[in-house]
């Protein structure tokens, strides 16, 4: 009875293979403030959002995070990034993996590539391999994912971004293919200690979802972040515990349905 309660929640909007690859996995960075770019801090799974961030790491930035969704031992999630910088150029590496072995397994390998093409103009490319196994039940299946985005920074006050996931809706199997997904956003940077962002994400197939998230920086070593997404409804916080090149993330989501998880990481920067 557990593992249909846990199928219906995976996949009650879409197939089984198309909700598969929608893998909720995310930074506590980037949960904390309603998966904006609203932090000037670069982390290293900040690249899974929008390509282009690659382009503000600071030389070599590692990520890890994991956390249990909506207290389910079965859906625990964990998040590998390492991004580096030089010069112009970043490149990236993202391994992320949901489920257990014995039920469902989610694995998905993202490799990320950026440019600085200008002083203001950050572009990056993304592509990666998924594979769900869904145990005896079910079928197996794999996809490529591709992703493009785009940062213009035109000022120190404020930067645009936009990111396409999927632009080709590439078949997954048996004719279902992958939604193609696109966001859009502005975040505010010209005051020292407050940063703030509005997104809107485009998801085909679904209502457009939009998202507002803010980040304070409290003193040198704490800051703290709230957001919300809407369609549904869902408000977040966290913080972030900073100690020279080491960073201690976390964040807290409440889902209307689905009751609320928490989500753990470091981040270490060189």
């Amino acid at each position: 009875m557990r593992q249909f309660v846990i199928v219906a929640l995976l996949f009650a909007s879409s197939s089984c293979a198309q909700a598969a690859f929608s893998q909720p996995t995310t930074s506590p960075a980037l949960a904390a403030c309603g998966e904006t770019l609203a932090s000037r801090h670069f982390t290293a799974a900040m690249m899974l959002h929008t390509p282009a961030t690659i382009c503000f790491s600071n030389g070599m930035d590692v990520e890890l995070s994991g956390q249990r969704l909506y207290a389910l031992p079965e859906l625990d999630s964990y998040l590998a990034a390492a991004a580096m910088k030089r010069g112009r150029w970043g490149v990236g590496l993202a391994f992320q993996s949901m489920g257990e072995p014995d039920f469902y397994l989610e694995t998905m390998f993202t490799g990320y590539l950026g440019c600085a093409i200008a002083k203001y103009l950050y572009t990056g490319v993304s592509a990666g391999f998924n594979r769900v196994a869904m145990g005896d039940r079910y079928h197996s299946a794999n996809a490529l994912a591709f992703g493009c985005g785009v940062m213009l920074i035109p000022s120190q006050d404020w930067m645009a971004y936009a990111s396409i996931r999927n632009p080709a809706e590439p078949e997954i199997i048996g004719g279902t293919k992958l939604h193609r997904e696109l966001n859009a956003g502005i975040a505010v940077t010209r005051f020292e200690n407050v940063g703030f962002a509005v997104e809107i994400k485009s998801r085909s197939g679904d209502d457009l979802r939009y998202s507002i998230g803010e980040v304070y920086r409290l003193s040198p070593v704490l800051s703290v972040s709230a957001g919300i997404m809407t369609s549904p409804f869902v408000p977040s916080f966290g913080c972030r515990f900073t100690w020279k090149q080491f960073g201690l993330l976390y964040a807290y989501r409440y889902h209307p349905e689905l009751g609320g998880t928490h989500i753990w990481g470091i981040a270490l920067s060189r």
